[in-house]
């Protein structure tokens, strides 16, 4: 506890060093209670900073999202949380990261970590690649089809040249 307290201390500090920064308080407030590192904060609040103010005129993406990941019935596996920060979009093009408790890999990590890009249409038809970036021992890539309706994202998800590996997701945004 005192390590957190510590820590949002010194995240606050420097929110007011960058006072340019994007993140509110309030939101840095929620990223280091979802446990992410100053760096990954950094990270975030940083490259909202560096977006473009010229967006898509549908949807804007950028921000917090928050849902699961679902296997296939028969893996008898459970739902999987996991939190999406979109931190880049020009037009339909976006960009971010994902953050989700390590449920397979190497069990050394809390956590997995993973990129994401992808695209949106005119349609609301949304689709991202996220790509573990090896934390937990877990590189491999994984791509999310799906729609866009009142505030959530729901559809499916598949790993590319695998037999198994499937299954649905859903998403709401963070208010």
């Amino acid at each position: 506890m005192l390590k957190k307290f510590t820590l949002i201390l010194f995240i606050l500090g420097l929110s007011a060093t960058f006072a340019s920064a994007y993140c509110s308080k309030e939101e840095t407030l929620k990223l280091i209670d979802a446990g992410y590192s100053k760096h990954e904060i950094d990270r975030i609040c940083h490259q909202r900073e560096q977006a473009s103010s010229k967006q898509y005129r549908g949807h804007d993406l950028r921000g917090s999202w928050r849902g699961f990941y679902s296997y296939e019935r028969h893996s008898r596996r459970p739902d999987v949380p996991f939190h999406l920060v979109i931190t880049h979009q020009k037009r339909k093009s976006f960009s971010g990261f994902i953050k989700e408790p390590q449920t397979f890999g190497k069990r050394h990590s809390r956590f997995l970590t993973a990129d994401v890009k992808g695209r949106i249409d005119r349609e609301n038809k949304i689709e991202f690649v996220k790509h573990y970036t090896g934390k937990g021992g877990v590189t491999h890539k994984v791509i999310y089809k799906g729609v866009i309706r009142r505030g959530s994202i729901k559809g499916r998800w598949f790993i590319p040249q695998r037999e198994r590996g499937s299954g649905t997701f859903r998403i709401q945004r963070e208010r």
